[in-house]
């Protein structure tokens, strides 16, 4: 049996609206209101189908 294989399964998918999360103010990656904006639009145009990994505190 390989090590993956004993590894537990607790991976869950929870879906939950973008004004529920808690920026981390320790986050290096920082955009400024304009960038913000052209990630929106960018992601209303196209969508989104990255997740966002989040730990029990971030919602």
């Amino acid at each position: 049996m390989e090590a993956a294989d004993r590894i537990p399964r607790t991976l869950s998918v929870v879906y939950r609206p973008t004004a529920d999360l808690k920026p981390d103010p320790r986050n290096a990656r920082t955009h400024s209101k304009a960038q913000i904006g052209q990630l929106t639009s960018a992601i209303e145009a196209f969508g989104f189908t990255n997740p966002i990994l989040t730990d029990e505190e971030a919602c």
